[in-house]
């Protein structure tokens, strides 16, 4: 078996080249409802509603953490990696730098 980059041909690629050959109407079966773009239209306000609120409900400081965070540096526990640090600001830069017009 030879291995190309074509993709192999699915069922209903070769009903419908065979309908095609015969003269016949080319039918293709119902696409996802999910990616119908009417049905994604119709169902965003919804979804960023549901988005909304999940976000409303979650609070803006994550206190146990915070809290976490202090009693380490209180206790000299609390150790920053610099590189990743450093890391991590470049990346922004960097990102911020591509996505400018």
């Amino acid at each position: 078996m030879k291995v190309t980059s074509q993709q192999a041909h699915g069922i209903s690629d070769l009903t419908a080249q065979k309908a095609k050959e015969k003269g016949g109407k080319v039918t293709r079966p119902p696409s996802d409802p999910a990616q119908d773009p009417k049905t994604i239209a119709n169902s965003a306000p919804q979804t960023l509603k549901r988005i909304r609120e999940t976000l409303r409900s979650e609070p803006d400081v994550r206190a146990e953490r915070v809290n976490e965070v202090k009693a380490k540096i209180k206790s000299g526990a609390y150790k920053v990696n610099s590189d990743k640090v450093a890391g991590k600001m470049l990346n922004a830069s960097l990102t911020e730098d591509l996505e400018r017009p």
